[in-house]
């Protein structure tokens, strides 16, 4: 299958996908933004935008936001760097209804230092993208070493991540209003597990 015709089913894949969170009025599509397999970063970085604004055409004032989710950085994903998500958003025209969904495992796996530089970590994203962008969190630990370029998730303080940085976004008042998502292991009751132990982080216990 040629590249012309992957890309034409993936919009037509998101432009489905648009249709029934829009009919069943969901807040928001949170979607790694893509890869540039088969062509250059800048070829595919055009594509995303491209695609993104021919979608966006006849998405209803009131239909769920876009949000681009950072990535781990493997291979030839796009996502992986807070610059590549602001080229991106640069390019939309209806910059209203797009924003970025961070996600913990995947921003540490990239080479974002939030266990040191948990602070520096978010200046630098406001300063890039801006803080008002972010719309949601997918919250979950790394079960690989921080700048791994692998995309593994791990239950809550079991990972590389740890307890100390959760802590802190427990209780980061800028992002009290924000969804958090748990993408932890679904084994057992660990959502239920998981669940409680943030809880407790944001009581400050």
């Amino acid at each position: 299958m040629s590249l012309l015709n992957i890309l034409q089913k993936s919009r037509q894949a998101f432009a489905d996908e648009i249709k029934r969170s829009t009919t069943l009025k969901l807040d928001a599509i949170i979607f790694h933004p893509g890869s540039f397999s088969g062509t250059t970063y800048e070829i595919g970085l055009k594509n995303i935008i491209d695609s993104l604004n021919i979608l966006m055409q006849d998405l209803a004032d009131d239909g769920p936001y876009l949000l681009l989710e950072t990535t781990a950085g493997s291979g030839n994903t796009i996502g992986g760097k807070f610059e590549e998500l602001a080229e991106i958003i640069k390019g939309i025209k209806r910059k209203e209804k797009i924003g970025v969904c961070f996600d913990t495992a995947h921003t540490f796996e990239s080479g974002y230092d939030l266990i040191n530089n948990y602070d520096k970590v978010f200046d630098n994203f406001d300063k890039i993208i801006g803080i008002e962008k972010l719309k949601a969190m997918h919250v979950n630990d790394s079960k690989t070493e921080y700048a791994s370029k692998a995309d593994r998730h791990e239950h809550i303080g079991k990972g590389e991540i740890g307890k100390e940085v959760f802590k802190k976004l427990m209780k980061d008042k800028r992002f009290a209003k924000i969804p958090m998502i748990l993408e932890t292991p679904k084994i057992g009751n660990w959502d239920v597990k998981n669940l409680k132990l943030l809880r407790k982080m944001r009581e400050g216990k």
